[in-house]
């Protein structure tokens, strides 16, 4: 009974493998060729305005949102004097 078994997903496994393989080399003929060397550039939708004053630090609390400002608020600190910027904290809404 466990041969049985076995035998049978070595079968599925052998049919699942050759089907793979069967349908992924069809040899298209109709290939695309791409020119990366052909850049544009593409502007980023928007208004424009980025306010890179602020780095902003996204932090997913286990505890409630009051407590985890209290607990990385000298982290946060120690961040934001050593990039010169002032950090902006991101939290989802629970």
């Amino acid at each position: 009974m466990l041969l049985n078994y076995y035998s049978r997903i070595t079968y599925r496994i052998i049919l699942a493998v050759m089907t793979t393989l069967l349908i992924g080399c069809t040899g298209d003929l109709d290939a695309t060729y791409v020119d990366f060397s052909d850049r544009m550039v593409v502007e980023r939708p928007g208004d424009g305005r980025q306010d890179n004053s602020y780095f902003k630090v996204a932090v997913g609390s286990i505890i409630s949102a009051q407590e985890m400002v209290v607990h990385y608020h000298e982290f946060l600190e120690y961040i934001a004097g050593k990039l010169g910027r002032q950090i902006q904290l991101v939290q989802r809404k629970t």
